[in-house]
């Protein structure tokens, strides 16, 4: 196998130190050598210099930022210093496995058409399992289910050729100040395929010090922009009732009566407005938000015994969409029981 510099990047802010040592510790007992951790520090209140002191490795590169700018900022500042081929995230809370560096590294000599890796993680903390992220089969269908969710791999212990960055110039959008990684995704189905490694590769740990924990509010409402923005990309700029039916559409909340033809005119609107400015593949785009609005009216019907909305299932029911939702459950299934 060939040995490229893999450049760890972290930000941290504010961290639990106990957390902090496990996180670094993990990296330096990776079996795979070949790296450096640039480690930026976003303004943190503690002495996270101090902790970085306590380990005697040339390869870690630590940078303090006096003011708090951000993750996304920074993590466009780490990349910049990155020496290496390999881009790789790491969280500042999280152990990644000692064989994390090697399994990714592998994939992508035997698949050099691969730019973007994932792996599933174990769940550590408040909230015990797995962190999975079954996707959808290639680029176009991946795209498409970025207008309804984050559809994309876990960002902790992800990996990325630089290259491929570098070549469509793409970076952290300094907009969000959470969701960064849903909006990296965005940008980067744009022009590839994300994958996955069915393996645990590494522990995620849930805890309330945690920014995401601490900004979930915060987050979906970043999480909302992204996919507004992604509508502007071929002219459609929905009004504050397609807001709500849209978010309806992507939290898979229960719909009232007076939302059923609501739904299915946007759903039409959507489809129409990026056919005349095409964003999104037309059948992924179809497909995918066909297999959602039927899970939306099944739940009315089941919940509401009222059959008004049986003419929309059958109408966004189809055969594809069900087996490809049953294939993503059973895979999904699968991984959970290694």
């Amino acid at each position: 196998m060939n040995q490229p510099l893999v450049s760890i990047i972290m930000t941290t802010y504010n961290p639990v130190e106990e957390y902090l040592k496990l996180t670094i510790d993990s990296v330096i007992k990776q079996h795979y050598s070949n790296w450096e951790l640039i480690i930026i520090d976003d303004g943190s209140r503690t002495d996270v210099g101090a902790v970085i002191k306590e380990f005697s490795d040339a390869r870690i590169i630590f940078k303090r930022c006096e003011i708090n700018r951000g993750i996304s900022a920074c993590m466009n500042e780490a990349l910049s210093m990155a020496k290496g081929s390999m881009f790789a995230k790491m969280d500042d809370d999280d152990i990644a496995y000692p064989n994390w560096l090697a399994v990714m590294l592998a994939y992508f000599e035997a698949h050099p058409e691969a730019n973007v890796l994932g792996c599933d993680l174990k769940l550590s903390g408040e909230k015990e399992g797995f962190l999975i992220r079954e996707l959808q089969h290639g680029r176009e269908k991946q795209q498409a289910e970025m207008i309804i969710q984050n559809g994309g791999i876990p960002h902790p212990m992800c990996m990325i050729r630089k290259e491929f960055l570098d070549k469509y110039q793409i970076r952290y959008d300094t907009r969000y100040k959470s969701s960064v990684d849903y909006a990296l995704w965005v940008e980067i189905v744009k022009y590839s395929r994300l994958d996955s490694i069915p393996e645990v590769l590494g522990i995620y740990r849930r805890h309330q010090k945690q920014i995401s924990t601490k900004t979930y509010s915060a987050q979906q409402n970043f999480a909302d922009e992204i996919r507004w923005n992604q509508m502007r990309e071929f002219g459609l700029e929905p009004d504050e009732r397609q807001r709500q039916i849209h978010n309806k559409l992507c939290r898979i909340q229960p719909l009232d009566k007076e939302d059923l033809a609501v739904l299915d005119e946007w759903l039409t609107q959507l489809k129409e407005a990026n056919l005349k400015s095409p964003y999104f593949h037309s059948g992924a785009l179809k497909l995918i938000l066909h297999q959602r609005a039927a899970t939306l009216y099944l739940r009315y019907v089941k919940n509401n015994y009222d059959l008004t909305a049986v003419k929309y299932i059958i109408k966004y029911m189809t055969i594809q969409n069900i087996m490809n939702g049953l294939h993503r459950v059973v895979c999904r299934n699968n991984r959970e029981k290694r």
